[in-house]
């Protein structure tokens, strides 16, 4: 004697295809991911070579007296105006990592946590970089450049 299922009437289930990708939510995790080191790498090569290059012009070591900063190098100042997009886009960055981090819900338990470790793996190199530039730009407002000349 053996046992059987009672017949099923139903057909087969069908694995349910997994959703294509989303483009731009992959370009959204992909922005949020490279923003901060890219942000700084340009900065930093680009405040490097006016940094470097202002050293031997005399008139930008001179204090910018007519901005009302009286203390500050006008060097100190191209480099600190440097900062500003490089820190616009790294905050921007985080903020969108931040957001997606958020969003994160449904979808297939495996792709869902992937884009859970890359999301924070953006928000958390966003938040490096901003303290990177942020550490270089501070000691402008203390220290003047080209001390050396």
């Amino acid at each position: 004697m053996t046992l059987s299922a009672p017949p099923n009437d139903e057909p087969p289930r069908q694995a349910s295809p997994a959703p294509p990708p989303d483009p731009v939510a992959d370009r959204a995790l992909l922005f949020g991911l490279l923003s901060g080191p890219i942000a700084w790498t340009i900065y930093f090569v680009a405040g490097y070579l006016v940094a470097e290059a202002g050293c031997y012009v005399p008139a930008l070591r001179q204090p910018a007296s007519g901005l009302g900063l009286s203390r500050l190098p006008l060097l100190s100042l191209i480099v600190i105006a440097l900062a500003l997009p490089a820190l616009a886009v790294n905050l921007y960055g985080a903020g969108s990592t931040w957001r997606r981090w958020r969003q994160l819900g449904g979808g297939e338990a495996e792709a869902r946590e992937v884009t859970r470790f890359l999301t924070l793996s953006g928000l958390v190199l966003n938040l490096i970089f901003l303290l990177a530039i942020l550490l270089i730009v501070i000691p402008l407002f203390f220290i003047t450049p080209c001390g050396w000349s």
